[in-house]
């Protein structure tokens, strides 16, 4: 959740706390905040994505692993999906979706790709790479 959720939050919920002359609270603005609410805590749940691109994500990732058991034929077909990414965001995502599903194989694979795109930045790539050889 972005500084800008909250402020827009306080926003609409401060709206949902006024009265008219007869003591009632707008309907529109409970619905508003309501509705507002809703939003940010469904991009919460998503990493930041829209529900349609987190499942694809997995999907694709699943795909990978449905269409072989060798885990060079894997990181061949992510090499080849990972090359076809020019958004960064959608490699850091589709590594993180192959991480949380324990491929951590196909996690390289798009992390590099994230590297490469600018979304992962040097120095958090140096400290991964060190991580793996325990250090």
């Amino acid at each position: 959740m972005t500084r800008n959720d909250l402020i827009n939050l306080y926003w609409f919920w401060s709206k949902t706390q006024h009265r008219n002359k007869k003591g009632e609270v707008s309907s529109r603005s409970i619905l508003l905040f309501e509705t507002y609410l809703k939003t940010v805590v469904l991009t919460m749940k998503y990493n930041g994505q829209s529900k349609a691109e987190f499942n694809k994500n997995y999907k694709r990732i699943s795909d990978i692993i449905e269409k072989s058991d060798d885990p060079n034929r894997q990181c061949s077909l992510a090499q080849t999906q990972a090359g076809r990414i020019s958004d960064e965001w959608k490699a850091i995502n589709r590594a993180m979706a192959a991480k949380e599903m324990g491929h951590e194989h196909l996690f390289e694979i798009f992390f590099r790709r994230a590297y490469d795109l600018g979304s992962v930045n040097k120095q958090e790539y140096r400290e991964y790479q060190l991580s793996k050889l325990g250090i």
